[in-house]
């Protein structure tokens, strides 16, 4: 009898925890703007993923980041972030606008990313990431 209780208990347990994950997400991604959707990019059984974490998680760990993964061990390799985004000033009129990726390409070992208005390479042997350039200014 009591199996049977924890058994009928479990499916609406689980499916209450996945139905609120689904609603908090959602909520998370409504309040910030359109996020992009960059391509991933595979060479030599290395998969590189652009990925992003926002302001407001609470933690020092905000801002645009690549990660390396082995697809063949499914294995995370390395993860570097790529910029760092402001914290919100609750004093300020407006927050600063989010920053993502919008762009990732590979040649010759070095990947080459946009961000907003600022470019990137990243060595795919050391990990280092270097800004490029600035774009020019929107008029």
């Amino acid at each position: 009898m009591r199996e049977g209780l924890i058994k009928g208990l479990f499916i609406p347990g689980a499916l209450f925890l996945a139905v609120s994950i689904f609603l908090v997400s959602q909520t998370v991604l409504a309040k910030s703007p359109h996020h992009p959707k960059v391509e991933s990019i595979v060479d030599h059984g290395i998969c590189y993923v652009p990925d992003y974490v926002p302001v407001d998680t609470g933690k020092d760990l905000s801002g645009g980041y690549v990660q390396a993964w082995d697809t063949k061990k499914n294995l995370m390799l390395w993860k570097v972030r790529v910029y760092k985004l402001k914290p919100k000033d609750p004093d300020a009129k407006k927050d600063p606008p989010d920053l993502f990726i919008t762009s990732l390409k590979l040649k010759k070992g070095i990947l080459f990313l946009t961000a907003g208005d600022f470019n990137f390479t990243i060595d795919t042997k050391t990990h280092k990431v270097k800004q490029t350039q600035q774009l020019a200014e929107k008029q």
